[in-house]
């Protein structure tokens, strides 16, 4: 079983992943794995990490923002769900390209492309060149079908229709053809403070999605509720 879950910022957001919250998590492995967006903050909180060795799942880490990848690059790398990470710790990763990944028989291409926070940063925009090219090589080789698409930024001209004033991260352009060309059963994506749906297109900020099954709806209405969760 694959998971999604959406952006965070503070460790107490974690609640709508934990068991305590959703028994069902009770009968994941190991062999299942969660995939979410921190961001540096969250990532800079030594609680995470030993919160997370200790739930069912394993964990992907993709980029909340672009100083996410900067603190995994000397990281031991390995082959793992048939695609480049970072070891973090016993069964948290951090995905170290843009490329179609395999979890059991699913194909899901994961793009690792961070929001853009510091605009001189040349590294991060070389970094994603990188990440992009991969990302069609890999998308190639696969005939250019996968069964679901994860990433932090929405295609430019789905972004569009969720938000009337929409950001124009750069690379998000580079997205809306991949979007364009690859064949794709459902696409998650966590750049919105909320969570919306359009058709194939799903934000997710709180709420948790089981990739080809049950989507776990957050009965919370936002992060104040989290917060006083028991």
């Amino acid at each position: 079983m694959v998971l999604v879950f959406g952006k965070l910022t503070f460790y107490e957001h974690l609640v709508p992943v934990s068991p305590s919250f959703f028994p069902e998590l009770n009968d994941l492995t190991k062999k299942d794995v969660m995939i979410f967006f921190p961001d540096d903050q969250l990532l800079n909180d030594e609680r995470l990490l030993p919160w997370l060795d200790k739930q069912p799942y394993s964990t992907l880490i993709l980029d909340g923002d672009n100083d996410v990848y900067k603190r995994y690059i000397n990281s031991e790398k390995i082959r793992k769900f048939n695609g480049s990470v970072h070891r973090i710790s016993e069964s948290v990763y951090h995905a170290a390209d843009s490329s179609v990944f395999r979890f059991g028989n699913l194909k899901i291409l994961i793009l690792n492309i961070g929001r853009l926070l510091h605009i001189s940063d040349n590294y991060f925009f070389e970094m994603n060149r990188a990440m992009i090219k991969n990302a069609f090589k890999s998308l190639k080789r696969n005939n250019y079908k996968v069964d679901y698409v994860v990433s932090i930024l929405p295609p430019r001209y789905m972004a569009k229709r969720f938000s009337g004033l929409y950001q124009n991260d750069l690379h998000s352009q580079y997205i809306n053809k991949i979007a364009r060309c690859c064949k794709f059963k459902e696409w998650y994506f966590s750049y919105y403070d909320e969570d919306l749906s359009f058709g194939r297109f799903h934000n997710t900020h709180r709420r948790v999605f089981d990739l080809g099954g049950q989507v776990f709806i957050n009965c919370l209405n936002g992060d104040e509720e989290i917060d006083n969760y028991p």
